[in-house]
């Protein structure tokens, strides 16, 4: 009754990769969706809308600084950088930001509050834009302000899995008033700021319940460990190696048809169950009370089994 239904249910969609069929039945019974922002919901091309110079300062070290992590935001910004790299020394990585040594400087990349901690004296406030700036010896040289936008589809996505009655929740890295917005424009009453990689896998471990994590950039790496079930999309290195779906096209509708595709085949292997039991539970006492010859009654066996077939095979023109 039940891996005719999964089988159909893992290939049915051939944009829409189950590592393991288990996935499916677990995704059937997510209620909460935790979904990162920046190049999930958002477009995968971040435009940098303006750049403001405090100080001048040598664009091969942001450069060879911004080329240590990958990130959209820094793809942007290197798109305006020139010159070849440098080599820096004492690398250092953090949730909302990087630093680095060059000579006898210090260098530091990264958000409005990494470098705040850092002991930057910022002269911008936070806005609904990606905010990146760049110190050296924690003077503020340069500030980035970059835009994202919404995947075409963002909102009908969102709605539909809403629809469903499934409950989502943002996780994102960047700043407050940037997830607030994303938020609002979506439809999406809970979300999460500044948060580093171990805040977005307490959140996640926290929930009672089964729940799904959307993600694919390298701070979502914990997170996606720490869910029922995980999904992200093929083209990110991390997805391949730690989603348990992959979504092969950059298409938020894979995410929403992976889940109805999911709910439609735990139904059909519940309504199999149910048909099996109801079937043997009148023929068997039949059988039984020799109302029905042996060769009828191993025929009829057959006919349980070509039924939960015949329903399963539903799920292909469905």
């Amino acid at each position: 009754a039940t891996p005719i239904a999964l089988v159909i249910g893992v290939f049915k969609n051939p944009l829409i990769v189950f590592k393991e069929a288990l996935f499916l039945e677990t995704l059937a019974k997510v209620k909460k969706i935790f979904i990162d922002k920046t190049g999930t919901l958002t477009q995968k091309e971040v435009l940098l809308k303006e750049k403001i110079i405090y100080e001048e300062f040598d664009g091969r070290l942001l450069k060879s600084l911004l080329k240590t992590k990958e990130h959209l935001a820094h793809n942007a910004i290197l798109k305006t950088l020139h010159g070849d790299e440098v080599n820096l020394e004492k690398i250092e990585f953090f949730a909302h930001g990087l630093k680095a040594n060059y000579q006898n400087e210090t260098l530091l990349v990264g958000s409005l509050k990494f470098l705040n901690a850092m002991g930057v004296n910022i002269k911008a406030k936070e806005s609904a834009n990606i905010m990146v700036g760049f110190a050296k010896n924690k003077t503020l040289c340069a500030l980035f302000i970059l835009e994202e936008r919404l995947k075409a589809n963002a909102k009908e996505v969102i709605q539909a899995l809403q629809n469903k009655g499934l409950e989502l929740e943002i996780l994102s890295g960047d700043n407050e008033s940037s997830v607030k917005e994303c938020a609002k424009k979506l439809g999406i009453s809970k979300y999460h700021a500044n948060l580093t990689p171990e805040d977005k896998a307490q959140i996640i471990s926290s929930y009672k319940g089964v729940c799904a994590m959307v993600g694919d950039g390298n701070n979502d790496a914990l997170a996606l460990k720490q869910a029922s079930v995980s999904l992200g999309f093929e083209k990110s290195a991390l997805s391949k190696s730690a989603c348990d779906i992959l979504l092969l096209e950059e298409d938020l509708s894979l995410l929403e048809k992976a889940f109805h595709n999911a709910q439609k085949v735990y139904q059909v292997v519940l309504q199999n169950i149910v048909l099996s039991l109801i079937y043997n539970a009148i023929l068997i006492p039949v059988a039984m009370l020799g109302y029905i010859n042996p060769l009828i009654a191993s025929l009829s066996m057959s006919a349980s089994s070509l039924l939960v077939v015949l329903n399963s095979l539903r799920l292909k023109r469905s």
